[in-house]
């Protein structure tokens, strides 16, 4: 009741800032005949099903994962060969337990993602700056701040094919850390896209106007910075994890797309502390999630 009353509140907001992104960036793209652009607002929510973990006292519990993830675009700017604008993300995550002495979790990630885009000739130069947040919102110190940040340059060699080479720093995959951006964009017919870009590829392919049918592989992992109730101090919660999926978008308003998806999780590993000790440090086991939401293009 508490993951559906939040994720109901989140929709209804995402509708009212969702609407004011799209009025904005929406009158500056243009609408494709059957592949639309990339999401630039979305707000959707994630239902990981129960996994298995092994407890540091040797017993073994259970973990459910839910997760809300909206992202608009409050500023957004254009002028000839530059593109700029300023986001607002929220991301909560709920981690249920079972069998172990673990407390439930909520956990927040909220953050102001500043992009910048420069096209000139071949080239497309992206650059983004994301402070934030990631905290269960119980004491926030400076701990709770992180700063993520990527920067990007792709290279047309055609005009249905890009190459791309970059730098990342977040903590996608369970660690504040640098990771490679790259790989290649392939558009070889006007239904069908390979973005194939690590470390979010996806294959699009359009079947009809309106309607994509797609398969993509996302990192899913963070950390945060958690209070314990107990003793009051401070640790790091740290999930790390992937999940690959299949799924339908269908247009159900002008820029506004309704995506459903269902997939893997996979290669998931979660760390949890007590009083400085480890009580989780586990990896879970695989298992299905689906997806439900509403993407701005």
């Amino acid at each position: 009741m508490r993951a559906m009353s939040f994720v109901v509140g989140l929709v209804m907001a995402a509708s009212f800032g969702g609407a004011a992104a799209a009025a904005g960036a929406g009158t500056a793209r243009e609408d494709a005949e059957m592949m639309p652009e990339d999401e630039f607002s979305w707000v959707t929510y994630t239902y990981e099903d129960r996994v298995g973990l092994d407890l540091e006292t040797g017993g073994s519990g259970e973990v459910t994962l839910q997760e809300v993830d909206l992202l608009v675009l409050p500023i957004y700017m254009r002028k000839p060969g530059w593109e700029a604008s300023v986001g607002f993300g929220f991301r909560w995550n709920g981690l249920d337990f079972s069998d172990t002495d673990v407390e439930d979790m909520d956990l927040y990630t909220v953050t102001l993602p500043l992009d910048v885009v420069h096209t000139v000739e071949r080239w497309t130069l992206w650059a983004e700056l994301s402070p934030g947040l990631h905290s269960d919102f119980e004491h926030l110190t400076g701990d709770d701040y992180r700063t993520a940040g990527m920067g990007l340059a792709m290279y047309a060699i055609r005009t249905n094919v890009q190459v791309g080479l970059g730098l990342a720093y977040d903590s996608y995959f369970g660690e504040d850390n640098f990771y490679p951006l790259g790989g290649v964009d392939w558009r070889p017919k006007d239904d069908l896209r390979l973005n194939l870009v690590f470390p979010r590829p996806r294959i699009t392919w359009a079947p009809v106007h309106g309607v994509l049918v797609f398969a993509d592989t996302q990192p899913a992992g963070d950390v945060w910075n958690v209070r314990d109730a107990d003793s009051g101090g401070e640790y790091d919660l740290k999930i790390e994890g992937l999940r690959s999926a299949v799924g339908v978008e269908y247009l159900v308003a002008p820029h506004t797309w309704l995506q459903v998806a269902a997939g893997a999780a996979y290669d998931r590993h979660y760390e949890v502390r007590r009083n400085g000790n480890k009580v989780v440090d586990s990896d879970a086991d695989d298992t299905w999630f689906v997806r439900a939401g509403l993407m701005l293009r």
